[in-house]
């Protein structure tokens, strides 16, 4: 091993930061949220998941399957970011000691934490779809680290007219979040997860033809239903 690489090693080492940072399987995590599900379901059982894209959708599938319910997506994305673009194109080589440190880092800045603008929009399958059907409606999302985005979520959702109608759910939470946003449900608490979802990860082009084979199959079903209504 390179002088380099052990010089960030022991500043992983020594970081004294309270988040921990994991990695998991596609696998791992599909098992995981069946029983999450489960724990779930002893306060709240969802006719309907609404979950953020694309990330969301690892986690929102295995539980729909568990509580035999549909699932439509929205998006949150924030304001252009070319730092933040140039680090996604170098991830995927990154020693993942490397990106834990940095992810860790990222994340316990004070600046990381500040106000920043969120666009929330429906999908076309998210627009279609009839709210008022559904009494217990489930948001999933993949983490909530400063909860900016979760809370745009709600009032978007919460402006469609289910205010009241539905609890939130987030497999990671950092605790910084809790200062501006309620999450009902979480796995992991002050823990960063890599996944699937993330460029890092081997499984990633997989995770991203799975989220698009879904998209074009709902999309299909709701056109064929629109054609019956005709």
């Amino acid at each position: 091993m390179s002088n380099y690489s052990l010089e960030w090693e022991k500043l992983l080492i020594t970081d004294k930061s309270d988040i921990k940072v994991s990695f998991k399987t596609t696998y791992e995590i599909e098992q995981d949220c069946k029983l999450w599900a489960k724990e779930i379901a002893s306060a709240f059982k969802p006719s309907l998941i609404v979950f953020v894209a694309k990330s969301g959708f690892l986690f929102a599938r295995p539980m729909s399957e568990y509580f035999n319910c549909p699932i439509v997506d929205v998006i949150a994305s924030r304001e252009d970011n070319k730092a933040k673009d140039l680090v996604k194109k170098i991830i995927p080589w990154m020693p993942k000691f490397l990106l834990a440190y940095m992810l860790k880092k990222r994340v316990s800045k004070p600046s990381y934490h500040e106000k920043s603008n969120r666009i929330v929009r429906g999908t076309s399958r998210f627009d279609r779809i009839d709210l008022e059907k559904y009494d217990n409606i489930l948001l999933v999302d993949d983490s909530v680290d400063t909860g900016w985005s979760l809370l745009r979520v709600q009032e978007y959702l919460e402006d469609k007219g289910i205010k009241g109608k539905y609890k939130t759910a987030s497999y990671c939470v950092l605790s910084e979040s809790e200062n501006r946003v309620k999450v009902d449900f979480c796995r992991f608490k002050d823990q960063i997860v890599i996944t699937a979802t993330s460029r890092y990860s081997n499984e990633h082009k997989k995770f991203l033809n799975d989220y698009i084979g879904w998209k074009n199959e709902s999309d299909a079903i709701i056109e064929d239903e629109c054609k019956n209504l005709c």
